[in-house]
């Protein structure tokens, strides 16, 4: 692991290299990226590296071009993104944001942002809203959740943060059968949804035997669990945790080499600080092994591909 970690180092600040030269001095990447998705995870990935100078440069960018008057944040008028996974999940570019802005004392940011986003709290369940409030279907789910209690617990609301594990620890405890699958949604009367078209169904569910299926939407909630069992002490928060890394491992093996296994490495390591599992160990090398071979020469993930979605999950692998 001490030389897994050596060699992570060496890979993130070669994809480090890659954004600072990319980065001019109005905290932009150039005209080529004018979408909110090739911003929001920089702040954090340059305030993980100690570099908040450039994560304040960014958030400066992304007040000027994304932030609305509301504490929302938009690529342009009435549009999240391009991507149509960020106006699925509305809130999921901001919590982002949010999350470096709070750590970095932004409160010209900060306060407007978290006040837009407590309106997508659901106060009976501890969940949090998926869709854009105008929809008024009141659909929470386990990722969304999961990003916001994280942004509570390092704010120090405590109290939320905890209802959200509890919505965490709920929804593994309303799975119907495990060895099928992870339903990822509830209804606004709070039942699982079970019903979704076949081109729907990636984001409604984790198949237990396909493969190339979003583990990352568990993998958030597995981090966050971790992070609160850490910060309260409740064991209920550890189990469940566990429980969801349960799950994962017994899902496809292509698990251990999956580009949607980014976070669920992150949430093993998170674990893995706290309890040294072997079968976390295995998993959080398998996966970085892959990302390390897949890193490109210029230092970044994925150019080959839509430019926005390289910036995007480049500084997520950073991080």
């Amino acid at each position: 692991m001490y030389q897994l970690a050596k060699t992570l180092i060496e890979s993130a600040d070669k994809a480090l290299h890659f954004f600072e030269s990319q980065m001019l001095f109005d905290g932009s990447y150039g005209q080529a990226l004018t979408d909110v998705s090739g911003y929001y995870k920089s702040p954090m990935m340059f305030l993980r590296a100690g570099r908040p100078d450039k994560a304040l440069q960014i958030l400066d960018y992304a007040k000027t071009n994304f932030m609305q008057a509301d504490g929302d944040f938009l690529s342009s008028m009435g549009i999240k993104s391009t991507n149509s996974a960020y106006t699925e999940f509305w809130t999921y570019t901001n919590g982002w944001l949010v999350r470096a802005s709070q750590q970095l004392f932004r409160e010209d940011i900060n306060k407007p942002a978290l006040i837009f986003l407590e309106r997508f709290k659901n106060v009976e369940n501890g969940g949090f809203f998926t869709h854009r409030l105008d929809l008024s279907d009141y659909i929470t789910d386990v990722l969304t959740t999961a990003l916001h209690g994280h942004i509570h617990l390092e704010r120090g609301n405590i109290t939320t943060s905890i209802k959200s594990g509890y919505y965490l620890i709920n929804m593994i405890d309303l799975q119907r059968n495990l060895t099928n699958g992870f339903y990822l949604r509830l209804d606004k009367q709070g039942n699982l949804i079970t019903n979704f078209s076949e081109r729907e169904a990636s984001l409604h569910w984790i198949s237990r035997k396909e493969p190339d299926q979003l583990y990352f939407m568990l993998g958030y909630p597995i981090a966050f669990l971790g992070f609160l069992f850490q910060s309260t002490q409740n064991l209920e928060f550890f189990e469940a945790a566990h429980r969801y890394v349960d799950f994962l491992l017994a899902c496809h093996e292509d698990i251990f080499s999956s580009n949607f296994s980014h976070k669920v490495a992150w949430a093993c390591s998170v674990l893995f600080s706290i309890s040294s599992d072997q079968r976390l160990e295995k998993l959080i090398t398998s996966v970085m092994k892959h990302f390390l071979i897949t890193q490109s020469e210029e230092g970044a993930w994925f150019l080959e591909k839509d430019i926005h979605m390289a910036y995007d999950q480049s500084a997520e692998i950073v991080c």
